[in-house]
């Protein structure tokens, strides 16, 4: 049997030992506690009876009518005692000496209602008148041999309690000691049989292990059985068998190691000759990443310039239909005679504002590819209004709504036309996104605030948001959702190179409730 269902019969043993034992003390206090009332029921009996005693001779000498209603309430106070000795003490001699009791009380109460009876018909004083005072001597004669033989009951009964409170306290006493006793016999009993089980095993497992430990891998240990100890031998015995192929292995391995020594030192030298090859390699291929960097950065720059020319086409549209709109109505004002140098010169002054427009459309867009040799300090707020303005024209025509909500006005330092260009990709891909789901009222909105010593914008789109199976892919090269024909992929890539790699910050894209969010930290 093993040692851990030993110790829980065990445990078992001990615990039903100590419920049979907390039975049996619980059962001699309930004897102690009941024996102890019965006492007091008895004592209580005594007293009252004294007292009784008491009051009807005050009665019978001194004709005391107060004594006399106390004895009354006194008799049925002892009555009431008697009833309640009769349910406590169910030994059969003690029922017969309460039954006893309760005859001669009721003998007392009988003739002591005779005394008060014809003292109160006559109405005479004690001792004197109609009823004569041999007739009282008798009755006063039969009532004190009742009291006699009540206080002969009464002893009885209290010897009788107090015997059986000695014996329920005996049994207390006992059961207390007896439980003892039991108690350290079972754990006497149980220490010696699981020293003698235990003993044996461990001397096996020593003497094995000293000889194993010794160099004898070929002992094994013998102990048969199901409990800890057979198993823990038969551990050591699969040890001491893995020891000795391991041992055997080892012998091996040597002759074998010594063989190899020769073949290392032969491949050290093709070490060497492959660790320069191998160098040479990861030059080639660090240049070969610089390059294929720099081209998807010129192909960023391609790609945003297709979108700026887009952009500028939409930002001159409205221009040159007023210029169109002035031609004509130069001519039509010539025709009907009403030209003036008044109108002429209002004229002219339109046409050179939307002209200077236009000019300035041509030098924000040659200054937004203008690359940064330097790292400067720059308004963000700047900026993105910079950058917003060159997609107005495009923005009114499809209906897009953009706002810009900003809290305070920080600055950083980077490389201004390149965060720009970050900010031109995630927006226009915003705008992609929002044609391509036909919200109602597609709005880009840009924040811009502080969070400790960074300046955060975050860009954030009504158009659904973007797939959770792609969106931690967005930011890879070459990956695009719009088509060969449309995107490149390398847009995304570009932006979070140019904030995390030349910028020192950070770029990521959650979805919102409505939409997407780009949040660049820096």
């Amino acid at each position: 049997m093993q040692i851990k269902r030993r110790l829980q019969i065990n445990v078992a043993i001990s615990l039903l030992t100590a419920i049979v034992i907390c039975l049996v003390l619980l059962l001699s206090l309930y004897r102690l506690k009941k024996a102890n009332n019965s006492a007091k029921i008895a004592g209580d009996i005594i007293t009252d009876s004294l007292e009784s005693v008491i009051l009807r001779n005050d009665y019978i000498r001194n004709d005391n009518e107060r004594a006399k209603e106390q004895w009354f309430t006194k008799n049925e106070q002892i009555s009431k005692f008697l009833k309640l000795a009769l349910e406590n003490f169910r030994n059969a001699k003690d029922r017969k000496n309460i039954a006893g009791f309760i005859e001669d009380q009721e003998s007392i109460g009988i003739i002591f209602s005779a005394i008060v009876a014809n003292r109160e018909k006559s109405g005479l004083n004690a001792g004197s008148g109609d009823l004569s005072h041999e007739v009282e001597e008798r009755l006063l004669s039969q009532l004190d041999m009742r009291v006699y033989e009540v206080a002969i009951h009464g002893r009885k009964l209290l010897e009788s309690s107090r015997e059986a409170r000695y014996s329920a306290l005996r049994l207390v006493v006992g059961g207390v000691i007896a439980s003892f006793l039991f108690i350290i016999a079972l754990a006497a009993v149980n220490s010696w049989a699981m020293g003698r089980a235990i003993t044996d095993r461990v001397t096996r497992l020593r003497d094995g292990a000293s000889m194993i430990g010794g160099g004898d891998l070929d002992h094994r240990i013998e102990i048969k059985g199901d409990d800890e100890f057979a198993e823990l031998s038969q551990a050591f015995n699969t040890m001491t068998a893995k020891l000795r192929a391991t041992y055997d292995d080892l012998a091996n391995e040597i002759q074998e190691r010594r063989l190899t020594e020769e073949t290392l030192r032969e491949s050290e030298q093709n070490y060497h000759q492959l660790n320069e090859t191998l160098e040479q390699r990861i030059t080639k291929a660090v240049h070969e990443l610089r390059d294929k960097d720099r081209m998807l950065i010129i192909q960023g720059r391609q790609a945003v310039m297709g979108e700026m020319i887009s952009n500028i086409s939409h930002q001159w549209r409205q221009p040159l239909n007023m210029l169109g709109l002035l031609a004509q109505e130069l001519q039509a004002t010539y025709k009907h005679g009403m030209f003036s140098t008044e109108y002429v010169d209002t004229n002219v002054k339109k046409t050179m504002e939307l002209i200077q427009h236009m000019s300035k459309t041509i030098d924000d867009f040659r200054n937004f590819f203008k690359s940064d040799k330097e790292r400067v300090r720059f308004r963000v707020l700047e900026v993105i209004e910079k950058t917003m303005s060159l997609l107005e024209g495009g923005f009114k025509a499809h209906g897009i709504r953009s706002e810009i909500k900003e809290t305070g006005d920080p600055s950083i330092n980077g490389y201004p036309n390149e965060f720009a260009q970050v900010l031109l990709n995630i927006v226009s891909n915003a705008r992609e996104a929002l044609l391509a789901a036909k919200v109602e009222d597609p709005t880009i909105t840009i924040r811009l605030y502080t969070e400790g010593d960074k300046a955060v914008v975050t860009i954030s789109d009504n158009a659904g948001g973007i797939p959770e199976d792609i969106i931690e892919k967005i930011f890879e090269p070459y990956f695009t959702t719009k088509g060969p024909e449309k995107g490149t992929g390398i847009g995304l890539y570009m932006s979070k190179t140019i904030i995390e790699n030349n910028m020192g910050g950070s770029l990521t894209a959650r979805n919102t409730g409505g939409g997407a969010e780009f949040r660049i930290e820096v």
